[in-house]
């Protein structure tokens, strides 16, 4: 029986079932019966095939490899020793196994060959047809009588690298039961054999052992056979004296080689007194000879024996020599068999692997036939178990349909004890037991019956007792029983059990259950709940639109629809159940009306109506962040519910596909725009984001970089003309066509009658393919219509309001972003060289220069209606907002891929681009004496350019654009070229011009800046004639400086003006300077260079009255160039000096100081004046302005600097305000009067200083 035949029978209760089926298993006492030993078995001998399949493999691999016979070419010492050792040990007979293993090593030429040829019979092993022998250049294997030997090569015994030792232990892990190492010394170069040497073959020796397994390592065996004796004088007598019968020579591991050479000289002494009797006096001394040479020969051994016994490494294992062998070419003349070995070992080998052969196969007969019982024991109490678990099973139903918890647990236990009772059914278990399994199914499908069958008669309807009844008395062998077999998931459905439930139940029936079942009384009807239910579903319908709990009690009163199939089954029950008699009249109240007639008949409608309602799905799941587009397109695209057409009439209610289709469609369109509409609101989008969803990330366009220029940004992505035509003119299309016009009449009030609706507009049929037609249609023109959607008046004003107020956002911002990227344009030729290279693009017809354009003409020209058209409401913010860019577009219109309107540009740029090759092939010189001679190419072009010797191309662009009707707005990228190519010929203009100020102008004025005036601290006074031939711009001969001037400067000043050329910035201070020498040359010479005297206004305070020495102050004058000024104690008026300034001679103060007069005499007319006059005299060039420094004035505080220093300060400054005059300041004059001093004072009305004010800004 199968795990799943209760939890199938108890679904509903199955989860909660799980913990108390998991504590029923664990609460079993028998740890033999949790133990899977069906699955181990099945382990194990999967296990076993796969050993005996690897084990096959080998042995094949084997036989191919000694099959092919030939050595492989070019192997490795190890592949190669492989190859020599595998053929001989697989064909080695099994006795050989136990034979003791034999290594001899030693240098070439030793002898290790003729040892072995000359003490192991291998020949007479291959005379027996074994394999005794293979031979090799690394290595040579045998086989005697009993023993194995390995002879190595010299190589091998050097070869110390790991592919050799590896090859060496696999072969090494076949040794016999005991191993013994031979060394073979050549008795012959012994003596002559360095110590290193020796200890070198000791090392290698060593150094082999260890590669041993640890087995044989244990009690191993060293010799050393000393070969080719027989070439010593004196050792065929030795050998004879001691007879073939005398074994090894015993060696003393510890001792040391001198020790051991007069042990073994003590030993022989009998035998040379033997030989004294038996041998020639010849013979004699030969052997005497022989006997002193051999302590030489076991000295000489030292080295190896101490390095064998691991002599100097204490950590090092010994292996000390205990055994000495003598050996030459005659057989009769050796000293010991070095290949003798022990056989009773061999035969004692044998026999412990017959006994363990024998306990093996006995313990393994012991185990199986126990396993054999144990399982068979296992499995017994498996059946009891099962038996124990049935009765439980049985003593725990309560015989309600309804499942208690302890019926679960019951179930849950008896259902896994059964599956583990057939579980174990391994081997020949299946026959066992045979009654008592029997029992357990008779007993388990009658708790079944009476525990989960018959309660369900109880309160039942009418189809379910049809399944019930059908199942109870169905049999293996009726027809019955094959119909419910046939159609076992209608079963399982219908009565909540498993498959195997009851096809367990069908066959374990061998006849029909014979006993009559009670039927309830009376019998549930079914089929006549649709009545109630289309009537709740046309109340619905009436109000145009489904609310969610509407939604919810749909779904939830939705009645059961069976399916055909199920219908057709149970026909073909009621007829079964008809033809038998016994059945017909214990089952009549089943059968006599025809089961569903009206959901039958009308099954097609009532499963397109079931499937609707059960889809029904009013929420729109979570909308966060969806625009304007992704809701029109989705409300174009929603489901349509409706297939074929169909009707339902029952009683006075009639429901149409069309109408429920067109109700819901409405309904979820108005879920849809309140939930997106209200999510809109609430992010509160700027710049018309409202269209788009908050997570789009759409592609920036514009991206334009060229060599020397190009925008510095892009024109984001949502303001894009594919952004606008893929998610923006769909909304505007749908919103005319939905929103005004034709859409207008497609929309319904939210009480408005929903089947007149759908018959109005076509139905829900056209609306599903006007939905698809619109989403395929072109959405990125505006004239596209899209399928008009109905919607309900709020869901239509309340998108009218979103999208005006989204377009006119995204109109402004639309706009925004086109003018922040034409205004990013930038051109930077990075030098004057690249300069001819970058103007290129501005020539051709496709460069990043139209690149740039296009990208601002392809945005700038979306797809907008006419104002005449019907819609153009929705589009009049885009098409206000980029009506500034009509010319523009006008004039980069394309014509079969070209830009006509661009020609006439690309012109005047081809003929500037040429400009600038020619210029750039020219330098000025920099010594020239003209400022053209000085300019590159460029600067002599743009100063061409400049001063209207050449076509000015930018005004030539300007009146291009001015022609097409382009506003000076859009001018920059197009002027960009030009102002480049001026920019770069204008600093070339500026850099020679500030050379030619700094050291060429500048210069010519050191002359007049470092004397007097113009340098108020000098001593010097300039002259009139210097001044005159430096800076007088008058007369037939303008002064050097103006004449350096005219022809350095003035070719980038303005004509008749001293400003520079427009756009030019002159050198810092120049246009200062020059302009105030401009002003002083006007003010002391005439147009025909003639002198101007200065006219200095000058105003003479009163004189103090106080008298000195009976004297008063009665008159002062000012005096110099041939000019005074006087002033006496009556009211003081302004006066004029009229200044020679070239001629000043000697400046003076006078002060006239007169006593009164006598007036007899001045009565009598004989009076004189009595009067003295004080003087202050000034001398020098410019002596008026000496006398004026001799001066105070309070004006300008107290000084350390002179009156002239101050106001040429004052005069020349270069701060932001500007020179600063030095008038109506008073001067005074300390005149000594005898031993007082008496203030002169006068006011200057006018700047003396004025004329000779030059800045020196730089």
């Amino acid at each position: 029986m199968n795990t799943g035949v209760l939890l199938g029978l108890l679904a509903p209760a199955a989860d909660e079932a799980g913990a108390a089926s998991e504590a029923s298993s664990s609460e079993d006492p028998s740890v033999w019966s949790t133990l899977p030993w069906g699955t181990l078995l099945v382990i194990l001998a999967v296990i076993l095939v796969v050993a005996l399949i690897v084990w096959g493999v080998i042995v094949w691999r084997r036989r191919q490899a000694a099959a092919a016979g030939l050595e492989p070419q070019g192997p490795g010492i190890g592949e190669r020793l492989r190859t020599l050792w595998e053929p001989f040990y697989r064909g080695l007979p099994a006795r050989a196994e136990h034979f003791p293993t034999i290594v001899v090593m030693g240098e070439a030429g030793a002898g290790k060959s003729h040892a072995i040829a000359t003490n192991v019979d291998w020949r007479g092993q291959s005379n027996q047809f074994l394999s005794s022998v293979d031979h090799g250049a690394a290595m040579q294997l045998y086989l005697g009588p009993d023993v194995v030997v390995h002879e190595l090569s010299a190589a091998v015994l050097r070869d110390v690298g790991s592919a050799a030792k590896h090859a060496l232990s696999e072969l090494w892990r076949r040794m016999g039961p005991s191993a013994t190492v031979l060394v073979v010394v050549d008795a012959r170069t012994l003596l002559s054999t360095q110590p290193a040497a020796l200890r070198d073959l000791g090392q290698l020796v060593r150094g082999k052992i260890s590669l041993f397994p640890q087995r044989c390592r244990a009690d191993l065996k060293v010799r050393v056979l000393l070969s080719h004796l027989d070439e010593i004088p004196g050792y065929e007598g030795f050998a004879a004296v001691l007879g073939n019968a005398h074994g090894c020579l015993e060696l003393e591991p510890e001792a040391g080689a001198e020790a051991e050479a007069e042990r073994l000289l003590a030993h022989f002494d009998e035998h040379l007194v033997y030989g004294l009797t038996t041998r020639s006096a010849d013979e004699f001394d030969r052997l005497v000879g022989f006997y002193a040479e051999l302590p030489k020969l076991i000295i000489g051994l030292g080295p190896l024996l101490e390095t064998l016994a691991g002599a100097g490494d204490p950590f090092a294992t010994g292996y000390g020599v205990g055994e000495l062998y003598l050996g030459s070419l005659s057989p009769e003349s050796r000293v010991g068999d070095p290949f003798v070995v022990d056989r009773a070992g061999i035969a004692a080998s044998m026999l412990r692997q017959r006994r363990r052969g024998l306990g093996g196969s006995a313990a393994m007969g012991v185990g199986i036939s126990g396993l054999c019982v144990g399982l068979l024991s296992w499995h017994g109490s498996r059946v009891a178990a099962a038996e124990q678990a049935v009765d439980d099973f049985d003593a725990s139903q309560d015989r309600l349909a309804d499942v208690s918890d302890k019926e679960t647990e019951a179930a849950n236990v008896v259902s896994a004890t059964i599956e583990r009772m057939y579980a174990s059914e391994i081997l020949w278990f299946a026959a066992s037991y045979g009654p008592s399994k029997l029992e357990i199914d008779n007993r388990f499908e009658q708790v079944i019956r009476e525990s989960y069958l018959e309660p369900h008669l109880e309160d039942a309807d009418r189809v379910e007792l049809l399944y019930v009844t059908a199942l109870i008395y169905a049999s293996r062998d009726n027809d019955l029983g094959q119909l419910v077999r046939d159609n076992r998931t209608l079963w399982a459905d219908n009565l909540s059990l498993s498959d195997w439930v009851i096809d367990a139940y069908v066959d374990a029936s061998r006849e029909p259950y014979e006993r009559a079942v009670e039927l309830p009384d009376p019998i549930e009807q079914t089929g006549r709940e649709w009545t109630a239910y289309l009537t709740v579903l046309d109340a619905c319908l009436t109000d145009g639109r489904l609310e969610h709990s509407e939604v919810e009690l749909l779904q939830d009163k939705l009645p059961r629809l069976r399916g055909p199939r199920e219908y057709e089954v149970l026909g073909q029950v009621r007829t079964l159940m008809r033809e038998d008699e016994d059945l017909h009249d214990r089952l009549a109240p089943l059968l006599t009306e025809s089961l569903d007639s009206w959901s039958g008949s009308n099954y097609d409608a009532l499963e397109r109506l079931s499937e609707t309602i059960a889809g029904l799905r009013l929420s729109v799941g979570k909308l966060e962040g969806w625009g304007l587009s992704r809701l029109v397109s989705t409300l174009t695209k929603l489901p349509n519910h409706s297939g074929t057409s169909y009707e339902l009439d029952v009683g006075e209610v009639h429901i149409e596909s069309e109408t429920l289709d067109t109700v819901i469609r409405r309904s979820r369109r108005h879920e849809l725009i309140t939930t997106v509409l209200d999510d809109i609101e609430r992010r509160r989008p700027i710049g018309g984001r409202g269209f788009f969803d908050a997570s789009a990330r759409l592609i920036d366009a514009g991206q334009v970089r060229g060599y020397g220029g190009g925008p510095s940004s892009r024109i984001p992505g949502m303001y894009t003309r594919e952004s606008y035509e893929a998610s923006v003119a769909p909304v505007l299309g749908f919103a005319d066509a939905q929103l005004g016009g034709a859409g207008a009449a497609a929309v319904v009030e939210g009480d408005g009658s929903a089947g007149d609706e759908a018959a109005g507009d076509g139905g829900a049929g056209g609306d599903a393919a006007g939905s698809a037609a619109g989403a395929d249609a072109d959405s990125g023109s505006a004239s596209a219509q899209p399928e008009v959607v109905d919607l309900l008046a709020e869901d239509e004003a309340r998108l009218e309001r979103e999208i005006r107020s989204a377009t006119a956002s995204y109109a402004s911002a639309y706009r925004q972003a086109l003018d922040e990227y034409w205004g990013s344009f930038e051109f930077s030729p990075g030098s004057a060289v690249a300069l001819p290279y970058v103007l290129k693009p501005f020539a051709q017809q496709s460069s990043w220069f139209t690149d740039f354009l296009r990208a601002v003409v392809d945005n700038a020209s979306l797809d907008l209606p006419s104002e005449d058209e019907d819609i153009a409401s929705y589009y009049a913010d885009l098409r206000a907002s980029l009506a500034d860019y009509g010319p523009l577009l006008t004039l980069l219109a394309e014509d079969a891929g070209t830009v006509p309107g661009l020609e006439p540009y690309q012109g005047l740029m081809a003929g500037l681009q040429k400009q600038v090759e020619e210029a750039a092939e020219v330098s000025g010189d920099p010594e020239a004496e003209e400022l053209s001679m000085r300019l590159s190419g460029l600067g002599a072009l743009s100063l061409a350019i400049l001063t209207g010797a050449e076509d000015d191309v930018g005004d030539q662009v300007t009146d291009w654009l001015f022609g097409a009707g382009v506003d000076s707005q859009w001018w920059d990228p197009f002027l960009a070229p030009v102002e480049a190519t001026m920019g770069y010929g204008r600093e070339n203009i500026e850099d020679q011009l500030a050379t030619a100020w700094i050291h060429d102008l500048r210069p010519e004025l050191d002359p007049l800046f470092d004397k007097y005036p113009f340098s108020p601290e000098s001593s010097e006074d300039i002259e009139a004639g210097e001044l005159e031939a430096l800076v007088r711009m008058q007369g037939k001969l303008p002064g050097s400086f103006w004449e350096r001037f005219d022809s350095l400067a003035r070719p980038a000043m303005e004509e008749g003006r001293l400003s520079t050329l427009a756009g030019v910035r002159a050198p810092a201070g120049m246009l200062a300077t020059v302009r105030d020498l401009e002003r002083m040359s006007n003010t002391l010479w005439d147009e025909k260079g003639e002198r101007l005297p200065l006219e200095i206004a000058l105003r003479v305070e009163p004189l103090p009255k106080e008298p000195v020495d009976g004297r008063s102050a009665s008159m002062a004058s000012v005096a110099a160039g041939g000019s005074s000024v006087t002033g006496f104690n009556n009211r003081p008026d302004p006066q004029v000096l009229v200044l020679d300034w070239w001629d000043q001679g000697s400046a003076v103060l006078s002060l006239t100081m007169s006593a009164p007069v006598d007036e007899q005499d001045a009565l009598s007319g004989t009076a004189r004046p009595d009067e003295r006059r004080y003087r202050i005299f000034a001398a020098g060039t410019f002596s008026f302005y000496h006398l004026l420094d001799r001066a105070v004035s309070p004006d300008l505080g107290a000084r350390e600097d002179s009156i002239t220093a101050v106001a040429m300060s004052r005069a020349t400054r270069c701060a932001r305000s500007g020179p600063v005059g030095t008038k109506g300041v008073s001067l005074g004059w300390g005149v000594l009067v005898g031993e007082t001093v008496r203030e002169v004072s006068v006011v200057l009305l006018s700047d003396p200083w004025a004329a000779f004010a030059v800045r020196r800004c730089w």
